[in-house]
């Protein structure tokens, strides 16, 4: 199951859905994993239950680089 909800930042239906087996490094489109929306929008809860599921922080995409890249 592939899902992208961070960009309304609703970090329980998130964590509700990754509890039910959602691919937690899934890419939209554009490349951009879950946790690169949440960490652009600062959307710290979704960081959060992303992180606790063990998302990748360290994945590449094509043009923006790494999620832990966009912190700095």
């Amino acid at each position: 199951m592939k899902i992208m909800l961070v960009s309304s930042n609703q970090a329980d239906v998130t964590e509700f859905l990754l509890s039910k087996n959602a691919q937690v490094n899934a890419v939209n489109k554009g490349g951009c994993s879950a946790l690169h929306v949440a960490v652009n929008k600062q959307q710290l809860r979704c960081v959060h239950v992303l992180l606790k599921h063990k998302c990748d922080p360290n994945k590449q995409v094509r043009v923006i680089g790494s999620p832990c890249k966009d912190l700095l």
